[in-house]
């Protein structure tokens, strides 16, 4: 039942005559046994002889040899009933589960069967249905057979096994495929066998064909090469001798019927193709087999590719880890394969490669988490060196400064504020991100750690230095500098930024903005911003603290000459962010004296 037949028969369902004449015209034909993939559940509503194709012609016949039977002023179903009586038909019927709607009356044909269960408890039930939907009594009673189309598909949505055998009311019925090979072998019984490695199989007569649990046959669906040979109902009379001999199905292969499943082999795959894969399957004992020494085989696949498939990304680096994992699934996939259609045991690589899947996953998660971990820990084990560099570094400024480490402690908080007010000006929005901030105000304190190199008498003298004193003093910078690359050469700061970040503090915070510091003379912005910030914050808190040579002035006195330097000793945008937050300055200041009061 072909687009081609459609056009010329009229839609789907025909007259019951035009199927009629059909069967006819094939039994004639010499066809040795007629599967319809149709159901008859109600009887026909019009006369066989109005037109099913247009409003003024009658449905053509199939061949121009035989006049339609619907001719005859019969009914449709009587005329059908007449066809099935004189030819070998196996009709179709569907078994319900579970609903229990169903045709009221049904006259099925059960199968003879002989089950021998010699190394089992017992044989496995078959599914058991609880209602049937059928054709006609007036129909199956005169069919020579008939069968169950029942087939449904994986919890994936793939169709790979129809069940056989199917228990209903105390008898068990077999399916339309396993009906149409029965009357086509002439077979009055079946025999489902339990051999010694409890494997399962349907004996038809000489013919053994593989079953899965509960009855059901494992399809081997050929190659698009090796389907059986597909005719056209519109052209019968073309290929009609091709039936002689042959198990002929009748059933839909238009698109617009809607009657296809997926297959392994193809997502649109028709529903009476399915019935004739799994004629050919038993006329040739080629379905697939999955016995238990198969299933041991999934289960001794899962454990070797679970271990392989650890071993392999713990023992090489990840990404080679990963590629011969992949490989590895591949392989077992293709072996699987080769096994299948070498010897037709079906041992389903499908747990094991989920498994390597799983096991990929997992451990690289794992490992990226383990590989964080480390990071953060060896992160944090840097921040704790340089942050216990630091802190010697500054006490060893501390030994050597007047106020011991007051003044460095003030110089630390005051350089913090005075970063912080500096982010928020446009100039310098992206030069002070929070993590610049913190490392300037932690390395601020080591501003002066060269004065370890002048000597004490100069360094502690009451009263003003001598020029030559002063030149001494100035040396404290290029002290400081080679201290701190000697440092970096032996590895003691493998951090850059805090190289940089301390090479400039220490390096410009004695140049002025107009060009007249020490030891550079540099002018500008050719000065580091880190030493702007600190020429500030380092003569502010010189000129508010107590010294040996000079006594501390007030705080507005300190403003004072900040803002007489602007723009000559001190860069003014530093400068005008330090007098914003003086008030800030000042509270530091005073808390810091009471920290120390106390």
């Amino acid at each position: 039942i072909d687009e081609a037949s459609l056009r010329r028969f009229g839609q789907w369902p025909w007259p019951r005559a035009v199927l009629a004449d059909l069967v006819s015209q094939l039994s004639s034909a010499g066809a040795s046994v007629i599967a319809l993939d149709v159901v008859f559940a109600e009887p026909e509503q019009r006369l066989a002889i109005q037109p099913a194709q247009s409003s003024s012609s009658p449905p053509a016949p199939l061949s121009s040899a035989t006049p339609p039977v619907s001719s005859m002023a019969s009914s449709g179903d009587e005329l059908l009933a007449q066809s099935l009586e004189k030819s070998r038909v196996v009709l179709g019927h569907y078994f319900r589960f579970g609903d229990g709607l169903g045709s009221p009356r049904c006259q099925l044909k059960p199968v003879s069967l002989a089950a021998a269960f010699l190394y089992g408890e017992a044989p496995p039930a078959y599914p058991d249905a609880d209602a049937v939907t059928c054709s006609l009594v007036e129909l199956s009673g005169v069919a020579a057979g008939s069968g169950f189309l029942n087939a449904s598909p994986d919890a994936d949505g793939v169709l790979r096994r129809i069940p056989l055998l199917i228990g209903y009311q105390g008898k068990t019925y077999p399916s339309l495929a396993l009906a149409a090979v029965m009357a086509h072998r002439q077979l009055r019984t079946v025999q489902h066998r339990q051999e010694p490695d409890r494997s399962e199989w349907l004996r038809l007569g000489e013919l053994a064909v593989p079953l899965s649990p509960q009855g059901a046959l494992l399809l081997r669906f050929p190659s698009p090469s090796l389907l059986a040979p597909r005719l056209s109902a519109a052209s019968l009379a073309d290929s009609i001798n091709e039936v002689n001999g042959k198990i002929v199905l009748i059933g839909g292969f238009a698109a617009g019927l809607q009657d296809t499943t997926t297959t392994p082999v193809a997502s649109e795959y028709f529903g009476t193709a399915v019935h004739a894969t799994a004629i050919e399957n038993l006329l040739t004992g080629s379905a697939f087999r999955h016995t238990p020494n198969a299933r041991l085989g999934e289960i001794l696949l899962l454990i070797v590719l679970g271990v392989l498939s650890t071993w392999l990304i713990i023992r090489f680096p990840k990404g080679i880890g990963a590629v011969m994992v992949l490989a590895l699934c591949v392989t077992v996939w293709c072996a699987a394969r080769q096994l299948m259609e070498s010897t037709a045991v079906f041992v389903s690589p499908i747990p094991a490669i989920l498994l390597g899947a799983i096991n990929l996953t997992v451990l690289g998660l794992v490992s990226l988490s383990l590989q964080r971990t480390r990071a953060d820990s060896s992160e944090a084990q840097a921040e704790a060196a340089r942050q216990f560099m630091i802190s010697m570094l500054t006490s060893l400024a501390a030994i050597r400064d007047l106020e011991t480490g007051e003044h460095l402690s003030r110089m630390k908080r005051y350089t913090w504020l005075l970063s912080v007010a500096l982010s928020s000006h446009p100039k310098h929005q992206s030069t002070f991100p929070n993590h610049r901030i913190a490392l300037i105000s932690e390395l601020a304190p080591l501003h002066d750690i060269g004065k370890v190199g002048v000597p004490d008498a100069i360094l502690r003298k009451p009263g003003p230095l001598t020029a030559e004193e002063f030149a001494i003093v100035k040396q404290h910078v290029d002290y400081g500098r080679d201290a701190l690359m000697r440092s970096r050469a032996q590895a003691l700061m493998l951090d850059s930024q805090v190289f940089d970040v301390a090479n400039n503090i220490i390096s410009h915070h004695h140049e002025r903005w107009d060009g007249t510091g020490y030891p550079q003379g540099l002018a500008g912005e050719a000065i580091s911003i880190e030493g702007r910030i600190v020429a500030v914050v380092d003569v502010y808190d010189a000129l508010v603290s107590d010294r040996v040579y000079k006594k501390a002035i007030s705080h507005q006195e300190a403003i004072d000459i900040l803002r007489q330097g602007r723009g000559t000793h001190f860069d003014p945008v530093v400068v005008d962010a330090f007098l914003r937050i003086e008030q800030w300055i000042l509270r530091e200041r005073d808390e810091t004296a009471n920290e120390s009061t106390t």
